[in-house]
Formats: structure tokens, sequence, C-alpha cells
């Protein structure tokens, strides 16, 4: 057999990805930016799907959009803490979303992990009694409207990632 093998990274948020489209029962990716290798054949397979698995190239880009979202000023009525953050978990592709600025889903993720991480533990302005974000800190950190949805998906990412 002289195909060549090729990693596959998983993108998605779970933080155990099981084959479901081969099924391959050996096969596991454990949370976001883990690879397995395989075939060139079965990769293109994977390939379909991509908001789930993409190539090591593609990983590269999407680690380097992360990055760079990262660095992006947020409004924030508090110090101003340039959080270094890498890597979070992001779920997709750059898609249109409804922010008004024209961010990717990914991009808006990473802003919304970015704000959470800007706000002080303990603090009743940022957090309430049972230890949650509050939205309104996190609206006004973002610029922008954000759903306790998005921000329970941010802090599932950071928690994945030891940042949180």
């Amino acid at each position: 057999m002289s195909s060549s093998n090729v990693k596959v990274f998983y993108i998605g948020a779970k933080p155990v990805k099981k084959d479901n489209v081969l099924k391959r029962k050996h096969l596991n990716w454990n949370g976001y930016g883990s690879s397995q290798t395989v075939s060139a054949a079965d990769a293109e397979v994977y390939f379909r799907y991509p908001t789930v698995w993409v190539s090591e190239e593609e990983f590269k880009k999407l680690k380097a959009a992360k990055a760079e979202a990262l660095k992006v000023p947020l409004k924030s009525g508090t110090d101003d803490d340039d959080d270094d953050g890498q890597d979070g978990d992001g779920q997709g592709q750059q898609t249109g979303s409804n922010t008004g600025g024209g961010l990717g889903e990914l991009d808006r993720e990473m802003l919304v992990q970015a704000a959470i991480l800007q706000l002080k533990k303990g603090d009743p302005a940022d957090y309430t009694s049972q230890n949650r974000p509050r939205v309104n800190r996190v609206v006004e950190i973002v610029g922008t409207n954000v759903s306790a949805e998005e921000i329970d998906t941010a802090i599932k990412a950071l928690k994945h990632t030891g940042k949180l």
C-alpha cells in the first residue's frame, strides 16, 4: 500500500471525539487541536466535515486567527490588561454572524473568551453569587450583544484549555 498519511485535526468542542464518519473504533480525538494520522483517502472523507476536522495547514490558520482575535482591542471599563491567551476552543470555520462588525463565529467566540479572562474573579461587579460571569459585563467589554449560551460555550472552552 503506497498511499501517504495525513494528519487530521479535530476542531470541535467535545472533550473526546469518536470517529462517527468512517466508524473506526480505534480512532478518537482528545479534544480541540488533537490529531490522528490517517491515509490520504480517509482524510479526504473527514475533510468533508470542515466544522469538525481540518488539515494541519487549515489548523495552523485557525490557530493564527484565534491568536489574532485575542489581540483585538476590546472595550472595557476596567484597567487595560492585555490578555495574552493563545488558543481556546473553537468550533467550525469562520462564518458570518450578526455582530454587525462582520466577525466570524470563531473570532466572536475568541472575543467572548478574551472578555471573560478580563473579568476579576470574586468581584461582584464581574461575577454573580453563583460565580458566573455577568452577561452585562461581557457585553460591555466585547462591545456588542452576547448571549448567555455564548458565554457558557466560552467558559467550557477556557476550562478545557486550562485557562479558567
